[in-house]
């Protein structure tokens, strides 16, 4: 990642296998206090923006040209943050998961339990293309994170714009499902998501588009987490 949400998380590192980190990771060592001073604006901003919409359980603000996403899960008796800040030119965003209310960013980040950055270059209307000459999708319909508290799971992540459902299918048959969203302010490469298993762990993540049509089903067996985007 060369965006600035990619080096706001720089001084950090990732729980997932994302080999993107690490480059993140090298670039922590020599930028520590330049991350320090981007996350104290970004907060700055954050605190002053108005809310603009909600949707599925989730609250979008914004400011400086950039949107943050914030939601909240109840999880064994205690309130768990999801936050996804998203860059201007809606290609980029970062996402964490953070076990209490949100107090600020870059306390978030210090105390996240799990996190991660994508991009899409995927070519979507309304957005700048340069990178693609097709609008064709390629690789995976969604990227999915989780943390795995011992007696379940929550599970977050990323879309295709085209997906508009997510359904979690766990090792006991159960089936968790929640529908994925955009900040109506700004147009996006990606929707966001997240669902709760508490007594359960997943088996298998499948995304549908609005009309209930399978894009994709993928099974986690073995694995910690997909790739975001």
């Amino acid at each position: 990642m060369t965006d600035l949400l990619a080096e706001r998380f720089a001084a950090f590192a990732d729980v997932t296998d994302d080999s993107n980190w690490l480059d993140v990771r090298r670039q922590a060592r020599r930028g520590r206090r330049r991350f320090v001073l981007l996350i104290a604006a970004a907060a700055a901003v954050i605190v002053v923006a108005a809310a603009l919409a909600a949707g599925g359980g989730w609250l979008f603000t914004k400011g400086g040209g950039e949107v943050q996403g914030t939601t909240h899960v109840q999880f064994h008796g205690k309130t768990y943050t999801a936050q996804a800040l998203m860059d201007k030119g809606g290609r980029s965003f970062c996402i964490l998961l953070v076990p209490h209310q949100a107090i600020s960013l870059a306390d978030d980040l210090n105390n996240s339990v799990a996190r991660g950055c994508g991009g899409s270059v995927l070519t979507v209307k309304g957005l700048p293309q340069s990178l693609l000459p097709s609008s064709a999708p390629t690789g995976p319909a969604f990227g999915a994170l989780n943390f795995d508290q011992g007696r379940g799971q929550i599970w977050f992540g990323d879309t295709r714009p085209t997906i508009d459902t997510i359904a979690i299918t766990d090792t006991r048959g159960h089936v968790f499902q929640t529908q994925t969203v955009a900040p109506s302010s700004m147009q996006t490469a990606f929707r966001i998501w997240i669902v709760a298993l508490p007594t359960s762990t997943a088996q298998t993540i499948a995304g549908y588009d609005k009309h209930g049509t399978l894009v994709q089903r993928r099974s986690i067996y073995g694995l910690g987490a997909f790739n975001l985007h």
